[in-house]
């Protein structure tokens, strides 16, 4: 019969794969989570359950107050950084091209906020692959082979810039 302690091991392992298996995903590739609050929820689970599992080797069974007390000083640290290290997300501001097999996949002009200092800017090929979850490629588009993408230049302005201004790049 296995014990309370090796089950609950089991599921924190399990979940602990799981999760960093997805944060790996989203760092190593060109996978991009686009949403703040989703990509917090990650690296949160996947540094508390990290934290539980050395905790429970360390001291064994562990108390309700401690698994909260635990749990509320990895959120707290977890959004201490990222309130320090937030990069807004990127947001589309045209949509310049459509593939003609695929419509889901397009070549963005994608801009975001560097907090007071202009904006980055750049234009990516964008396939969706679920909610919240893109393939990103940074592409050029004087090399666009015309038989596959459709020059559509329909405005998106996530940006909420006022006007029909929206610095397009040059092409």
């Amino acid at each position: 019969m296995i014990s309370n302690i090796k089950k609950e091991r089991v599921v924190y392992i399990s979940v602990l794969i799981i999760i960093l298996a997805l944060l790996l995903i989203e760092r190593l590739t060109a996978v991009e989570i686009n949403n703040n609050i989703i990509l917090f929820l990650i690296v949160f689970t996947t540094i508390g359950t990290l934290s539980l599992i050395v905790s429970q080797y360390l001291f064994g069974e562990l108390s309700r107050k401690y698994v909260i007390l635990l749990f509320l000083i990895v959120f707290s640290v977890c959004l201490a950084v990222a309130v320090l290290t937030w990069a807004d997300n990127w947001k589309t501001q045209s949509i310049l091209y459509r593939n003609t097999k695929h419509p889901q996949q397009t070549i963005e002009y994608r801009m975001r906020s560097k907090h007071g200092y202009g904006f980055e800017k750049q234009i990516v090929r964008r396939k969706r692959i679920l909610p919240y979850l893109d393939n990103i490629i940074v592409v050029d588009t004087t090399a666009i082979d015309k038989s596959k993408w459709i020059r559509v230049n329909e405005m998106v302005n996530e940006m909420g810039i006022p006007g029909d201004y929206v610095n397009l790049p040059d092409n």
